[in-house]
């Protein structure tokens, strides 16, 4: 996913880095059966509860539910902060400036998991749609918990 032509790329997403100068990192490793070799490894800034993650937009989306999934691990296992500290896979709808946010959180696995999000979206033709990946501002570390994405999916569900 995070790959093209056996290179890592951001495929349409935006990376948006927590400190300026940070870049997009990727890494050589991939779910199992996922075909490809890089995924996007993202982490928290040295500046406390800033984080970089990456986003994709959608418009002309019709209302109904969605599903997005994404393969993910984290470096440590057993972190236990709240909920807010940990990484997330999220669905934004934006009207007129305000976004709704429903996201799942990834907890501490070290091995490569699926997690999954289903949202009833009520959209009307103006709406947008932004898919989020975030590691989220632990700080478990000077970088946080590194989490690691790839395979991510987004479907109408008919």
């Amino acid at each position: 996913m995070f790959e093209q032509n056996g290179k890592p790329s951001l495929n349409g997403w935006t990376f948006h880095p927590a400190i300026p100068g940070d870049t997009a990192n990727f890494d050589d490793t991939a779910p199992p059966g996922s075909g490809g070799t890089w995924s996007i490894k993202l982490h928290k800034a040295d500046a406390p509860h800033t984080t970089n993650n990456v986003t994709e937009g959608f418009t002309n989306l019709t209302s109904g539910i969605y599903e997005l999934s994404s393969w993910l691990m984290t470096k440590y296992e057993g972190f236990a902060g709240p909920a807010s500290t940990q990484g997330w896979i999220a669905v934004i709808r934006s009207r007129n400036g305000m976004g709704d946010t429903l996201r799942a959180f990834a907890g501490s696995d070290t091995n490569w998991h699926e997690l999954d999000l289903f949202d009833t979206l009520s959209l009307v033709p103006t709406d947008s749609v932004i898919l989020e990946l975030s590691a989220a501002a632990t700080d478990t570390s000077t970088h946080g918990n590194p989490m690691w994405f790839d395979d991510v999916t987004f479907k109408k569900i008919p």
